[in-house]
């Protein structure tokens, strides 16, 4: 390890307080070993988690990174570039950034994109041979079509340094995501976004009181928080306020969500769409695993096409502003959405806590989440880019400086101690973490089968078989085409 990476690194920790995986002989070799100096061995196990990257000084180089600004929405990198302004996430990131300069003499530039859509600019860049960004953050829903389009490098083998064993990478993306020996795309802890976009299930403390209901921290730890639990709370909760014999948006529901959140469901379920052959490729699932498959979207669209407990928002005439309204004004007992709201709820006049999303099956071990395609910003770099070793070396450090600073900013801080408001819900967004998956079926949307699973919810249908048996032989040719990037 360079000693002015680790002294760098060091001196940043005094200043800011705060599966089967892929063969190993696929992960790129170019890395520096591993030390023990006097100094390593001294250290607590974090202080000596630190990238292996050689001594650099690049003098003053941009370091660009192409990603959505907040011309955007929401869902924008805040979390780039900041001012120490005495909030403690903006003095993370101006800390973390400060580190970086300091440690490899380079500097961050976002390019912003003030639309939504990357995709257009990004491939005619790349297309172009454009040198015009070094690192692309983009939803992963585009970074799927960049994918097909062959505009990404191999993070597995293409970019010197990037070591994604390390604890600032995360493992299941590296996984989950990866197609044969290739990985076009990973998260982790370069932003906070992953975090933000992680899907959770808010409930309302007053409500869950008045009606007497039980304690449903202790189902989520007894292992009986399921879909079939939520559709029961659901429906005792669910109130024709005005007693004019139509449930509409000016009464009391049990459940209320979005038509994606099938999906999320799915993978709460531990249930998917492909599996991995022997070469990691993905294949359909076997007649037991779709069998598994159907009785938990069965188990979901039981609930959320019940319109006596549940109401989705973008199928039933709401909006996403009109559903948060919903919530934050003691409107539904449950709300199924990105932890980036547990920020907006803060404020509201009733209690509420944060649970993981219901499981089908009390035998599953563990609780699972995924991540907003649409939002979720995925790190990938464009074949395009003059400079691969830059790029590992720089998002090594970046990564690892987030991870020391910036992280715990956000999740002790700005999310924990600011926004939940029991230790209770901080132990369960704990679970929630640890719980995230990735199912490239589902991401890449092949064969158009995750359109086809909204639809059902859209369409208040029950008709499991027949929507996979149309899309059957669209899902093995989609699959097929995956292979082409070998």
């Amino acid at each position: 390890m360079a000693k002015r990476v680790l002294a760098i690194f060091l001196l940043m920790s005094i200043l800011v307080s705060c599966a089967k995986g892929i063969p190993e002989e696929t992960i790129n070799t170019k890395q520096v070993p591993k030390e023990t100096t006097p100094e390593t061995a001294a250290a607590s196990a974090e202080e000596i988690l630190v990238p292996d990257v050689p001594t650099k000084d690049y003098d003053g180089k941009e370091f660009r990174i192409f990603t959505r600004g907040e011309a955007t929405g929401k869902f924008w990198h805040k979390d780039l570039i900041a001012e120490m302004d005495g909030d403690m996430l903006h003095d993370a990131v101006y800390t973390r950034n400060l580190a970086l300069e300091e440690a490899l003499n380079v500097k961050i530039t976002p390019v912003w994109s003030d639309v939504y859509d990357m995709y257009p600019a990004a491939v005619n860049a790349i297309s172009a041979r454009d040198d015009a960004f070094d690192v692309i953050m983009a939803p992963l829903s585009q970074t799927n079509a960049l994918t097909t389009q062959n505009c990404l490098m191999n993070l597995l083998t293409d970019i010197p340094y990037l070591d994604l064993g390390k604890p600032w990478w995360d493992a299941n993306s590296v996984k989950d995501l990866s197609i044969g020996r290739n990985l076009f795309c990973v998260f982790g802890d370069y932003t906070i976004m992953d975090e933000e976009t992680t899907w959770v299930m808010y409930f309302n403390k007053e409500i869950q009181k008045d009606h007497r209901l039980e304690n449903f921290y202790d189902l989520v730890e007894s292992g009986k928080w399921t879909n079939d639990k939520l559709h029961e709370l659901s429906l005792a909760v669910t109130t024709d306020l005005n007693g004019d014999g139509v449930l509409d948006y000016s009464d009391l529901y049990g459940y209320q969500g979005e038509s994606y959140n099938v999906l999320v469901s799915l993978i709460a379920s531990d249930v998917c769409y492909v599996h991995r052959d022997e070469d990691n490729y993905p294949v359909m699932i076997d007649a037991s695993a779709k069998s598994r498959l159907f009785d938990a979207l069965e188990a979901t669209l039981r609930y959320m096409n019940d319109l006596s407990a549940s109401r989705i928002f973008d199928r039933d005439g709401w909006g996403p502003v009109e559903a948060l309204s919903k919530f934050r004004e003691g409107g539904s007992l449950f709300m199924m959405c990105g932890m980036i709201n547990v920020m907006i709820f803060r404020d509201m006049e009733a209690d509420f806590g944060v649970l993981p999303i219901p499981k089908t099956e009390i035998e599953q071990e563990g609780y699972y989440t995924t991540l907003s395609v649409f939002n979720a910003d995925s790190m990938s770099v464009p074949v395009s880019a003059d400079d691969s070793e830059m790029v590992g070396i720089v998002m090594e450090v970046f990564s690892a400086e987030s991870r020391r600073t910036v992280l715990p900013a956000y999740y002790d801080v700005a999310l924990t101690r600011k926004s939940t408001r029991d230790e209770e819900s901080r132990h369960m967004i704990d679970i929630i973490v640890e719980g995230k998956r990735f199912d490239v079926g589902m991401l890449f949307d092949i064969g158009g089968i995750s359109t086809a699973i909204m639809n059902l919810v859209n369409r208040k249908s029950m008709d499991i078989s027949s929507a996979w048996a149309s899309l059957e032989k669209k899902m093995v040719s989609a699959l097929e085409k995956l292979y082409a990037h070998e």
